[in-house]
């Protein structure tokens, strides 16, 4: 399993740059994927927040006991981001209990937007919200474990499906931060 983690790495490093469609439901869907293997390790529910027939940002609510979490993902522009985030904020609002991170890729183009750039300023004002740019390192460690998990189910990878996630949520190398939002504790360095 190392040597698929670290050729895979390699692969991923490799393409990084190469220009690529980025969406929010692609980044959901391999989200979801993440936290479905993850229920094998860890217990926590998946849910949904909802505005009305408002379009929020796609996104998971995990449930940790009395504990609420949103990771969201935002990665067009425009009118549409804006919108969004204008909801989104509305939610970090009306449930000021949860912790919401909202990501947007790197690579993406910049928000320049008069309003976008406000809404922005906005969650990370808040007292639970956050903006976060997913950088290299960030998108890489995503893929590699959602890759992972996909290989297994696969059968293209002969690894048992939690000695694979104990494996890398217990190896600093390995170690995604959003792994800590489903309730595992970083390894120490």
């Amino acid at each position: 399993m190392i040597e698929y983690l670290n050729e895979h790495k390699t692969e991923l490093e490799q393409k990084y740059h190469n220009a690529a469609i980025i969406s929010d439901g692609d980044d959901i869907g391999k989200l979801r994927n993440i936290a479905e293997a993850l229920t094998h390790i860890q217990s926590f529910k998946l849910t949904q927040y909802r505005l009305g027939k408002r379009v929020l940002p796609e996104h998971i609510v995990i449930q940790h006991g009395q504990k609420h979490h949103v990771i969201a993902f935002l990665e067009i522009s425009g009118t549409p981001f804006t919108s969004r985030i204008t909801n989104f904020n509305e939610l970090v609002i009306n449930n000021p209990q949860s912790k919401f991170d909202l990501i947007r890729d790197e690579r993406q183009p910049e928000i320049s937007g008069k309003v976008g750039k406000e809404r922005i300023k906005q969650l990370e004002n808040s007292a639970n919200g956050n903006f976060i740019l997913f950088n290299k390192q960030d998108r890489i460690l995503f893929d590699l474990i959602y890759d992972l998990i996909i290989s297994i189910y696969n059968k293209d990878l002969d690894v048992d499906l939690e000695s694979a996630l104990t494996f890398v949520t217990t190896h600093q190398e390995w170690y995604h931060w959003i792994f800590s939002i489903f309730g595992f504790t970083p390894p120490k360095k």
